[in-house]
């Protein structure tokens, strides 16, 4: 939250006027938005038929954490092409007429519901080869503009698999020796061309965009892939099973909910008034503990040329990239030249 919670001024054009703000970091962010993103392909069977059976379960029993949540619904397989010595790497992707490289099934809502309609929705499709397309869902997961993540809200990325991304070199970043597990051809589906993806690359657009990467894995192979993937994007990776799978995803979203930090906090104006907010001291705090409350001194500027009239506009509080941790608003009224002021503080 943000004190306090407004401020109001009489001003001119190349008038300032000068405030403290005090932000305190709530235990938890106020609004978190969860997408869950499932592998289709065969081997995911028994997590997708628990998934739809206890996916509104799992949303209620989310409610305890006092955080307004609301949920969206990705699915895949994998391409469904051949691909020859795609970076060293020849095989059939997917099954040609069944398998799909992304489908947003829902965009995010508030609405259970729906939500676990969409989930109810999923049919299990084949996969051919090993590798699967995560590479490009995680792509979407900023890149989808339908998505829908709310402006403010805690971006929470909860995919569910078994395998590994295809992949230039799958160990980049790892002390192990290279391995080629083919590339991802990106919306086209055409490889080599402008729009293929590169996992490590796309992990660092997912942690830029405020998405963070909750794996569920089903099996121990290249866990420590997955918790290093995972990490970039500041979540985590955790082995499940049908039998546990609504309790470890409880444990692992409260986790990420309730983290000791937040980083790089700092204030915004909001669009189209940026220009108003001349000064920020400090311009940002690196990290701050949940519960503790730190100071801002900041400068509003009436830019030169603004014509008569009350602005209406937010100083938003926000750290981990996308979360708002409390709004100010503030109220400006220019006045007429020639008009007597009377300054309200």
């Amino acid at each position: 939250m943000i004190s306090p919670s407004e401020l109001i001024k009489t001003l001119r054009p190349t008038k300032s006027v000068t405030e403290t703000k005090v932000v305190t970091i709530p235990p938890r962010p106020p609004k978190a938005d969860i997408i869950f993103s499932f592998d289709l392909t065969g081997s995911m069977l028994a997590i997708l038929n628990t998934a739809k059976t206890k996916a509104i379960d799992l949303m209620n029993a989310l409610d305890v954490l006092g955080v307004d949540i609301n949920y969206g619904v990705t699915s895949h397989m994998d391409y469904p092409h051949f691909y020859a010595n795609f970076h060293g790497y020849t095989a059939q992707y997917g099954s040609p007429g069944v398998d799909y490289a992304y489908q947003l099934n829902q965009s995010i809502t508030s609405d259970r519901t729906v939500v676990s309609s969409a989930i109810n929705s999923l049919i299990i499709g084949n996969g051919v080869d090993f590798p699967e397309n995560y590479t490009r869902v995680f792509y979407e997961s900023y890149a989808d503009p339908s998505v829908g993540w709310r402006p403010g809200a805690r971006r929470i990325f909860v995919h569910f698999g078994d395998d590994v991304p295809h992949d230039d070199n799958i160990n980049q970043g790892l002390p192990k020796l290279p391995q080629t597990t083919g590339g991802d051809p990106g919306r086209d589906e055409v490889a080599n061309t402008p729009d293929d993806l590169d996992l490590q690359n796309v992990l660092n657009e997912m942690a830029l965009n405020g998405v963070v990467l909750l794996e569920c894995h089903t099996t121990n192979d290249f866990i420590d892939n997955w918790e290093y993937w995972a990490g970039i994007t500041g979540g985590k990776a955790f082995i499940t099973s049908s039998a546990s799978l609504i309790e470890d995803l409880v444990i692992e979203i409260t986790s990420l909910l309730s983290n000791p930090t937040v980083s790089n906090l700092h204030l915004i104006a909001s669009p189209g008034y940026e220009a108003w907010l001349t000064s920020v001291t400090p311009p940002s705090y690196p990290s701050v503990p949940t519960g503790e409350s730190r100071n801002f001194t900041i400068i509003i500027t009436v830019p030169a040329g603004t014509p008569p009239g009350e602005y209406t506009f937010l100083i938003s509080a926000i750290a981990d990239e996308t979360v708002n941790y409390g709004d100010q608003t503030v109220r400006i009224t220019v006045p007429c030249r020639g008009c007597q002021l009377i300054y309200l503080d």
